[in-house]
């Protein structure tokens, strides 16, 4: 029997080829400190590290709305602070206010105050964040006070009455917030206003104690001053929702650093090389290798010897 020698090159070379191939996938693996590189390299452990490399990718889009919605929510918590000092301080106007023994200078004294504490309330509706105004509802881009005669208000309220709400996913949304109508008592689109017991806005309501403490109507300036310090607690107690929104945010934070713990866990056990143990086998590899062309120098160097008779 004859061995070809074309054959037998063919065979040396297929085996050499197999080898380059693992010597070239371990210096693949040590450069990318990992063992699966590649989808063919372990098809389930590659599967298990899209998913998690997938649900990382959706975790930074979480955590990108939360930031978001907290930078929303502690300008609020700051705006809402300045707004319920303006209106304690206009409560306390208004006691004061109610004293038969003020002359009419003072009373014109405490009038101009209350309307520049209604001023200060206007721009802590105005506040924006980055240009989006986050007492608007959801037309962030539009400025929600303005002052105008044309709605017969003092202050028109331009905003919508849709709270802004962050969403998460498909099945978890996060309320971020409050509409400049909710906070200063303007009806909703069925006409019902956040206050029962005040049937104006903060706006006309300032507006017309100011105008009330000129007068010197102290029957008026007692009725109106009652309301206003209803509108200061509603004020406070939406604030302290705001606290609830922060804490809820730190809970999804939370959340999201447990879940990714996991999954870098997981990635870890699946892609991680150690990188000992292949060190080691690329040692060998090259080790075989180097015999292999040895070995293949040799026998070309004699090549009666695939001509013999067997």
């Amino acid at each position: 029997m004859r061995v070809s020698t074309v054959g037998h090159i063919e065979s040396i070379k297929a085996s050499l080829a197999r080898q380059s191939a693992r010597l070239g996938k371990l210096h693949q693996q040590l450069s990318a400190g990992k063992r699966v590189c590649e989808l063919s390299d372990d098809p389930v452990a590659a599967s298990r590290v899209a998913r998690a490399h997938t649900a990382l990718s959706e975790l930074g889009s979480r955590r990108f709305v939360i930031r978001e919605a907290q930078q929303l929510l502690g300008a609020a918590d700051a705006a809402l602070a300045d707004m319920g000092q303006a209106l304690q301080r206009c409560h306390d106007l208004s006691l004061r206010a109610m004293s038969p023994q003020l002359g009419q200078g003072e009373r014109l004294a405490l009038a101009q105050e209350v309307r520049y504490l209604s001023t200060t309330l206007m721009a802590a509706g105005n506040a924006s964040v980055q240009g989006t105004y986050i007492f608007a509802g959801t037309q962030t881009n539009t400025q929600p006070f303005r002052t105008s005669d044309i709605s017969g208000l003092p202050v028109a309220y331009l905003g919508n009455h849709q709270a802004p709400v962050y969403h998460l996913s498909s099945t978890q949304s996060l309320p971020a917030g409050f509409t400049g109508a909710e906070l200063f008592n303007y009806p909703d689109a069925a006409g019902q206003r956040p206050l029962g017991t005040v049937d104006t806005d903060v706006f006309s309501l300032l507006a017309d104690l100011a105008d009330s403490i000129e007068r010197g109507d102290g029957g008026r300036v007692s009725e109106l001053s009652g309301q206003v310090n209803a509108c200061h607690e509603h004020v406070v107690g939406l604030r302290g929702q705001a606290g609830v929104m922060v804490q809820r945010c730190e809970w999804f934070t939370s959340a999201c650093d447990a879940t990714e713990t996991r999954l870098r866990e997981l990635l870890a056990q699946e892609e991680d090389l150690d990188i000992a143990a292949a060190i080691t086998d690329l040692s060998a590899e090259q080790t075989a290798y180097q015999a292999l062309l040895g070995m293949t120098a040799r026998m070309l160097a004699t090549p009666n010897l695939f001509e013999a008779t067997w």
